[in-house]
Parts: C-alpha cells; structure tokens; sequence
C-alpha cells in the first residue's frame, strides 16, 4: 500500500462476471508495483435483491438507467463507505480498465504530496476525464495538479475522507 504517503486504501470498481481479464490484468499491474486493493463487488447486479436500492437511488433512476449503470454507480458508492468505515485519509479509486502510462509510483507520490495541501473534500482526478487539458500558458514543468470546473469523477481518482463523510463533487 502507499500507507507512507497516506494513501490508506485502493478500491477497484469491478463486477463479479464477464470482467475477469480485467481483474487478472490490474491484479498484475498493481503486484508489480507491490500495491493491494479492494475489489468491490457488492453492487453486482446478481446482488441486486439482497440490496434496498432506493437507499441509494431514487425510482426514477433506478427505471431509466441500466443495471450496468446503476451497478457501477453503486460500487462508487460502495467505495465511499468503506473509506469512511476504514477512516481512510487518502484513498484511490479505480474502474477496472486503467491504463498506467510511466511509472505510477513515481508520478502518485507526487499528488500525494501536494494533496496534504487542498481543502478537505476534495478529489483529484487521475486521468483526464474532461477531455480538457491546461491551455500551454498554464502548464509548469513537474506540475501536476492542475484546478478543474467540472469532473466526471469516473475511472480513476484520489478522494479523502473529511470530517467523517466522503465528499465528491457533483457529476
């Protein structure tokens, strides 16, 4: 783990079937950089009447979106809960698709660091989920955070737990 750099937990949003290379393949990636995670999986659709998903959800959402969808979702939301049972100060939060470009250790330590330095509540996105990238005036050599209006807080970001609840920002 990157307990060292307060990253306390990494939590794979996965689903229980039919993902399975991705598992082996993430599983491997994350060994070779002698990082654990937690698959999670409690939000499968086979598990879908074991779960009071109107806790989560409200009818209308759970009549238009898929159970893919809504499954996923769910498993986000999961991942929430377990940061705040585990009281996590950092935690990472991958789909279970990413692509790692360079050495992730050397490029996460880094965020890690200037993380200590953000408002609680805050989520830093690890890949580009806007499609937008810093204008070239913006951008600073070995910098690596840069701020953002909106965020689609989807396949792979750092979150903190604060003051006892996870916060996101609105999707």
């Amino acid at each position: 783990m990157l307990r060292k750099f307060e990253i306390e937990g990494i939590y794979v949003i996965h689903a229980k079937k039919g993902y399975e290379y991705h598992e082996q393949r993430l599983r491997t990636i994350l060994d070779s950089f002698n990082l654990e995670c937690e698959f999670v999986t409690e939000g499968d659709p086979s598990l879908f009447s074991k779960i009071d998903l109107e806790r989560y959800f409200t009818p209308e959402v759970l009549s238009r979106y898929s159970p893919g969808t809504i499954s996923c979702t769910l498993n986000h939301i999961i991942s929430y809960e377990k940061i705040v049972a585990n009281k996590n100060k950092y935690a990472i939060i991958f789909e279970n698709d990413p692509f790692f470009i360079g050495d992730f250790l050397q490029k996460i330590i880094p965020i890690t660091k200037k993380a200590d330095l953000l408002e609680p509540g805050f989520i830093v996105s690890l890949e580009n989920t806007t499609l937008q990238f810093p204008s070239f005036w913006q951008t600073c050599k070995n910098k690596y955070l840069y701020p953002a209006s909106c965020g689609r807080c989807a396949g792979a970001y750092l979150i903190d737990f604060a003051d006892g609840q996870v916060l996101a920002m609105p999707g």
